[in-house]
């Protein structure tokens, strides 16, 4: 096995996979949501502020701009600035939008 072998496989331990348990199966229950419905989903969960909106861009930037996007939001408000930079980065790149 070589030292590049080792830095991409990941280790799961049962322990660990107890802890995540509930992770694992939002995600699966949403990569089964978009296999219904075609379209892609991005979860968004906390404070809307400037330290959020490059890890956004990220999320979305993974998504091709022709796929239909659904938002889910759930945020106790922030920083309005970010708030519209995120808004405006999802806008003009996107032929289909749902929130």
């Amino acid at each position: 096995m070589s030292d590049n072998d080792l830095s991409t496989s990941i280790v799961r331990t049962p322990f660990f996979r107890a802890i995540q348990a509930r992770r694992y199966e939002r995600q699966e229950a949403l990569r089964k949501i978009e296999e219904a419905t075609g379209r892609a989903i991005v979860v968004f969960f906390g404070s809307m502020d400037h330290a959020v909106v490059a890890p956004f861009q990220d999320a979305i930037g993974d998504i091709p701009h022709d796929t239909p996007l659904d938002l889910i939001l759930t945020s106790p408000g922030g920083d309005a600035e970010a708030a519209l930079r995120m808004a405006t980065m999802i806008e003009g790149h996107r032929t289909s939008l749902r929130f």
